[in-house]
């Protein structure tokens, strides 16, 4: 009795500290994509005005045949208003992406590096190849990565004995395919 106690304690601080992570998460993530919301608003405008600006110039120099520099620099600070904007957006979505690392790295109790390119599949600093599609893991690039620690419930591959997390299809170490995850006995 006192094992299934020591369980059950341990599964509820385990959810208590997941729904603690995603929350926070949550926030600061809904918060980022608002601004990247507003700024991509903004960003439209500034597209429309472009045009409009571009429009009207060419109608005029067209008949004139010849190019106005004030006119055209006044297109130079718009598109360079558009390109600072869309720089500051990259940003924010790479503070989202790092928000995820985190998120993922606490609930896991283990250092995500990203997620896989082949299956979108988070990835973890010790595996060696992704659990679902089998991509090594040495071949992928990565923009960012947040910091974590501990770990959790695993499926053992049949050949190395590495632990993986449960539904796993291959060994994050070496490779092989895990048709039925085993189990340590």
């Amino acid at each position: 009795m006192p094992d299934f106690l020591d369980k059950f304690t341990k599964n509820v601080s385990k959810t208590i500290d997941t729904v603690k992570a995603k929350s926070g998460t949550m926030v600061e993530s809904a918060r980022i994509r608002n601004q990247i919301k507003v700024m991509e608003e903004e960003q439209t405008v500034r597209f429309q005005e472009l045009g409009r600006m571009a429009h009207v110039l060419l109608q005029k120099e067209i008949q004139k045949d010849s190019l106005d520099a004030e006119r055209i620099q006044d297109l130079r600070e718009k598109s360079d208003t558009i390109k600072a904007k869309e720089d500051q957006i990259a940003q924010l979505n790479l503070q989202l992406q790092n928000l995820a690392l985190k998120e993922a790295s606490s609930i896991a109790g283990k250092r995500a590096l990203g997620k896989c390119p082949g299956c979108g599949t988070m990835i973890y600093e010790a595996d060696k190849f992704c659990g679902v599609c089998g991509l090594k893991v040495a071949d992928m690039v990565w923009e960012s990565a947040a910091p974590a620690s501990s770990t959790q419930g695993e499926d053992f591959c049949p050949s190395c004995g590495h632990g993986n997390p449960q539904g796993s299809r291959f060994c994050l170490k070496c490779g092989t395919a895990l048709t039925a995850p085993a189990r340590e006995p």
